[in-house]
């Protein structure tokens, strides 16, 4: 890349007028001098700043160290609104950040955005770049939307010089794909043009892009509309386009050698709008110029090849100027400058923003039912581990990237999850902060039996207010309609304190008199009406939040009957069901909803995949850290015995669920103790309770287990290996005698191959597991994955070989120690080939004989595309 020693930044220009408050004076005293009059009132400071292009050319200069060439204002109070667009915001001190430390610590910024004044025929004057030069190296462009587009006369000359290419950054705003600067630079400079939009400016323009949900779900509704919109046509076509999602992330969609291709670079801590939402009151202006500035500096140093590191460089430059606010420059209010490209001290050394590449537009994960997730993508190979690990230290390499659900005490990893609590948080909060609500806002609440319904929903809820008293209700317990009327007005007493009840109605959905569903028809008027009849007086209710916790059925999909299908009802049933459900009112029910969750539950068939372990190891740690915190070391290493930590992560099922794991837990003997070892766990017979005790004993001794039927595994082996090869060897062969006068070596041979059983199975996406006292499960490799395990085996046999001193020789000698097999697998002869693929075949029996079956680590389509 050529260096970049001329910058050139040009477009639509304001002048930004800075507002803020002042307190009256004193009227005098002491002797002092008695202040003019018009001091004794509030009043109103100001001050312009240059905006638009003029702030994004100084700090294109303050981020790059450049010299730039911009347009130029002097005398800034004397330019009118007639010459010059001008936009005025009004200030105040806001805390530096909503931590405590920082409420008494404040800083300049925006209260209130108080519009624009312009010229009254409505045409902005742009203006031109002084001292303009054909030759620059780098242009970068403010495209308000504001006249510039369509000015040419005002253009940068290295933008409409013939056959001169510079790298050209258009930082554009709606309507966008509009104006000749956009036709101009999609004809002359689509090789080295870099386009920097926001989200909110598509969504306004109609294009369906979700908000705070979760990341994967805001990437695939990109990815789809860039793929299906063609609305997007001009924009899809763009050798690199970056679009921002406020201060927290934004997509870098490029047109690579095999098609369009997409980046996120996300902060897996937040969602979208979540950095504003910490950092408190007050906004700013300038922070897209922040960000451009910042990617401008990692482009001039490193081209286009800069952009990712770009990208990143403009989301903590922008968030930087957001915290650190106005400062003040001879007793004026000012844009910080530099500091905005410098890290803050309280930032880490490691940057939070992290970055994946996104399925491609029309790969299966990009439409329904496709679901890509940020964990299974980068977990799914090793989820095992990844939860051992995460249990054990709070932390794994792999779980770095993966977005984090955090509501209150509530921490989730699992994007269905985060999408359905984060939808009800912003309905919670859209509620709240309207002052006049004529009925309760109500929701539901699904899940298995101790999945947590009535925690989540109160995390939820105290995430967005505090004022928040919960009410807690079990319909089951209820006989007479007169226990829901003196429920209602225990919520009305908390609304009468001023405070809004959480009111949790556990268990809505049992039967009533007899009557499946019974119950639903008496909340059709306090969820529709917001109000309660007592005999012939109605009673109002109040701002309230409604949560109905299911009871007999674990999704919303299953309490509308949505899934008979899966449940082998005859034509007939499945009318007479939904019959049933309308008759009940169940329909009326639901369209009172406004909102629901499906809540996960830790056992297999309840998660994605096999992604229980890793909701088990999240609450696995926090449990202990809430139970036990003596059994962590000064690091937060949780001190456990393996065996121990295999059986809780591994067990096949919870009986009841995630208080089945409490339950566990609770029974065992950690006070005092410093390691949770075997020794603290109830006996067989109390965990009968809650597990399958059977299975999560051999589970605590899996690995003692395993190693103490080695020896009967290497005999089978070796009794497998005689019996497939006794007319091709000689009986005197030292290799094929039985296995009490078999020579020692070849003993250990088997043993090591038997060892290496786990090894050659993960490599496929297999592990092992005992299966108590029911039948294992025979698997059948697919020959791909018998393949790679072959390989694998005739890996270890030749490192093995090497090792103990032999070589390869045309003809096999125990004395010289040759073999014509010391050759890389693709030099062997498929006889030879064929003896390690029947013996990675025969894994599923060999195993079978001490109990262990195999099962996958991930699921099938994922296995089949590894080794397709």
């Amino acid at each position: 890349m050529a260096e970049i020693k001329k910058i050139v930044v040009a477009g639509d220009v304001t002048i930004d007028w800075l507002m803020w408050r002042v307190k009256a004076k004193d009227p005098g005293g002491k002797g002092g001098p008695e202040p003019l009059n018009w001091k004794l009132y509030q009043g109103t400071r100001m001050t312009p700043r240059p905006g638009g292009a003029l702030l994004l050319a100084r700090l294109v200069q303050e981020a790059t160290g450049l010299p730039v060439l911009a347009p130029g204002l002097r005398n800034l109070p004397n330019i009118p609104p007639k010459d010059i667009l001008h936009s005025l915001v009004l200030l105040e001190g806001s805390p530096y950040t909503t931590e405590e430390k920082d409420k008494k610590n404040l800083v300049f910024r925006v209260k209130q955005n108080l519009g624009y004044n312009g010229p009254e025929d409505g045409k902005v004057r742009p203006l031109k770049v002084q001292g303009d030069e054909a030759g620059a190296d780098l242009v970068v462009l403010d495209d308000a939307g504001n006249g510039f587009r369509d000015e040419e006369e005002v253009w940068p000359l290295a933008v409409t010089t013939t056959g001169h290419k510079p790298l050209v950054i258009l930082k554009m705003s709606r309507p966008l794909q509009t104006g000749g600067l956009w036709q101009r630079l999609r004809r002359d400079h689509d090789q080295n043009l870099v386009v920097v939009i926001s989200a909110d400016d598509l969504r306004a323009e109609g294009v369906k892009i979700s908000r705070q949900l979760s990341w994967e779900r805001t990437a695939m509704d990109f990815v789809w509309q860039m793929a299906n919109n063609h609305n997007l046509d001009d924009l899809k076509q763009c050798r690199n386009l970056i679009v921002r999602f406020g201060l927290d992330g934004a997509i870098h969609y490029y047109q690579g050698e095999a098609g369009p291709e997409a980046q996120l670079y996300y902060d897996p801590l937040r969602q979208e709008g979540g950095f504003k939402e910490e950092v408190g009151r007050g906004g700013m202006i300038g922070l897209s110029i922040a960000f451009v500035a910042a990617l401008t500096d990692r482009i001039a140093a490193a081209g286009l090849e800069g952009m990712g590191e770009g990208v990143r460089h403009g989301i903590l430059s922008s968030r930087r100027l957001l915290k650190l606010g106005f400062v003040q420059s001879h007793s004026r209010p000012d844009y910080p400058g530099k500091a905005i490209f410098q890290p803050l001290p309280e930032e880490k050394k490691e940057s939070p923003i992290k970055a994946i590449a996104l399925p491609r537009p029309g790969a299966p994960e990009c439409a329904e039912p496709g679901y890509w997730t940020i964990l299974g993508s980068q977990a799914q190979e090793r989820l095992e581990e990844v939860a051992n690990n995460f249990a054990r230290t709070g932390t794994d390499a792999v779980l770095d990237p993966v977005p984090v659900g955090q509501f209150g005490k509530l921490k989730t990893l699992d994007r269905t999850e985060i999408e359905s609590l984060q939808s009800i948080k912003n309905l919670m909060g859209e509620y709240l902060q309207q002052v006049h609500q004529p009925r309760p806002l109500s929701l539901a609440v699904f899940g298995p039996p101790g999945s947590g319904k009535s925690f989540t929903a109160t995390q939820v809820a105290e995430s967005v207010a505090k004022d928040i008293k919960r009410l807690d209700f079990n319909l089951s317990q209820w006989n007479v309609p007169e226990d829901l009327i003196k429920a209602l007005h225990q919520v009305r007493d908390v609304v009468l304190q001023g405070k809004v009840p959480l009111v949790f109605f556990d268990e809505f959905d049992s039967k009533f008199r007899n009557e499946e569903l019974g119950w639903l028809k008496c909340f059709l008027e306090p969820m529709q009406d917001g109000t309660f009849k007592e005999g012939e007086t109605t009673h109002p209710i109040g701002k309230a939040i409604f949560v109905f916790a299911g009871g007999t059925c674990q999704t919303l999909q299953e309490f509308c009957r949505e899934d008979l299908d899966r449940k082998g009802l005859s034509e007939d049933q499945k009318e007479a069901t939904r019959k049933a459900f309308k008759d009940a009112k169940g329909p009326d029910f639901v369209s009172r909803l406004r909102g629901f969750v499906n809540i996960l539950g830790v056992n297999p068939g309840e998660t994605q995949g096999r992604l229980h372990l890793i909701r088990r190891a999240l609450l696995l740690r926090g449990m202990l850290q809430r139970k036990a915190p003596q059994l962590f070391d000064g690091r937060g290493h949780l001190r456990i015995d393996g065996g121990v930590l295999e059986a809780l992560l591994k067990v096949s099922r919870y009986k009841h669920g995630a208080r089945s794991l409490e339950a566990v837990l609770d029974m065992s003997r950690l006070s005092g103790r410093r390691v949770f070892e075997p020794a603290a766990l109830p006996p067989a017979e109390q965990l009968r309770l809650h597990v399958e005790p059977e299975q999560f004993c051999r589970l605590l001794v899996q690995e003692v287990v395993f190693e103490s039927m080695v020896e009967k595994l290497a005999q089978k082996v070796h009794e497998r290996f005689c019996e497939d090869n006794k007319e091709k060897k000689s009986p005197n062969d030292p290799g094929m005698q039985p296995w009490e006068i078999l020579a020692e070596h070849y003993k250990d041979a088997n043993r090591n191959q038997v060892k290496h059983t786990k090894v050659k199975l993960k490599a496929i996406g297999y592990g092992v597991i005992p299966v108590g006292d029911r039948q294992p499960k025979l698997s059948e490799f697919t020959p791909a994955e018998i393949e790679t395990m072959a390989i694998l085996e005739h890996d270890r046999w030749l490192a093995e070989k090497v090792q103990a001193g032999w070589r390869y020789g045309p003809r096999r000698d125990d004395q010289e120690k040759t073999n014509p097999c010391i050759v890389p697998w693709e030099d062997l002869s498929e006889a030879e080939k064929d003896k390690d693929r029947q013996a990675v075949r025969a894994i599923p029996e060999f195993l079978e004989e001490i109990g262990f079956e195999v099962y996958p680590l991930v699921p099938e389509e994922a296995r089949q595309g590894n080794h397709k």
